[in-house]
């Protein structure tokens, strides 16, 4: 490993942008700073907006190395095209090439590297956090959407033994209905209000759960079908460890629980919080 290795990382969301500068010998991110983005504007806003971020480390670290990249699916991470279609956000890049974009505005020769936005955190809770020292690891990020990867040796996989199509369980069945729409905030929130909870987000539930025992229920309930639904996905790909971050995961002391009893492997919530996905980057340029 270089000494003081710096990577500018960044987590391109929905509607805002993490980014830091990852130092790759501590595992330090210092410069952490969040914009927003407007994901709905105009190509040349939204690739504007990113070479913005980027520049404004350039300029506090030249000695950085690599620029690392979290972005949202689908896209071909290889090249750094935005393949988003139909989901009322980052409409204006599709068929794009964002890598050429952001270098000819840059003026730069450092190297630009891309790589799905879950897979990030996951790898970088998978290979810095509490994933460490674990060699076969399914992660799964739970909130807007059900995101996943399956790591090797910290290495995601795309296919072979036990590993859905690209390492995505989101278009997975589960008692007829998309992963996607079952373990994510809509399909959360959706079970809390069937069951005449009134609460708008996640994060209410939980801080309500402990004094309510349906929302209890409900939460014991949605970790019952977690745990049965990572059950044969571990089983097929021989996972020493399950990782769950994302917002419902702040509710895992109310449905852990119920995920472990249908596992024989550890399951742990990740811990590196924001920096998770930086260091996933980073990580894009080795450890």
């Amino acid at each position: 490993m270089a000494e003081n290795r710096r990577i500018i990382a960044l987590d391109v969301g929905g509607s805002s942008i993490k980014s830091g500068v990852v130092d790759m010998t501590s595992l330090d991110v210092s410069s952490f700073d969040i914009i927003p983005i407007d994901s709905k504007g105009t190509a040349e806003e939204i690739v504007g907006t990113l070479v913005d971020v980027i520049q404004r480390h350039m300029n506090e670290t030249p000695q950085a190395q690599g620029i690392g990249i979290g972005f949202p699916g689908p896209a071909d991470y290889a090249n750094g095209i935005s393949l988003i279609e139909g989901v009322d956000k980052y409409e204006a890049i599709y068929g794009l090439n964002v890598h050429d974009a952001i270098k000819e505005k840059l003026s730069s020769p450092l190297p630009i590297r891309f790589r799905n936005d879950a897979e990030a955190a996951i790898a970088g809770e998978g290979v810095y956090g509490v994933g460490r020292g674990y060699s076969r690891l399914i992660g799964l990020t739970l909130g807007t959407g059900t995101g996943s990867a399956f790591l090797i040796d910290g290495v995601p996989q795309t296919g072979g033994k036990g590993v859905p199509e690209n390492g995505w369980v989101y278009p997975i069945l589960f008692e007829g209905e998309m992963a996607d729409d079952v373990f994510s905030t809509r399909g959360l929130l959706k079970r809390l209000n069937d069951a005449d909870v009134d609460v708008v987000t996640v994060a209410d539930a939980v801080k309500q759960a402990n004094k309510n025992e349906v929302i209890r229920q409900v939460l014991a309930k949605f970790g019952h079908d977690l745990g049965q639904f990572l059950h044969p996905l571990v089983t097929d790909f021989e996972a020493d460890v399950v990782i769950l971050q994302g917002g419902i995961a702040q509710g895992f002391d109310y449905f852990g629980d119920d995920v472990k009893k249908h596992l024989t492997i550890p399951v742990y919530v990740g811990k590196l919080e924001r920096d998770a996905a930086l260091l996933g980057a980073a990580n894009l340029f080795g450890s």
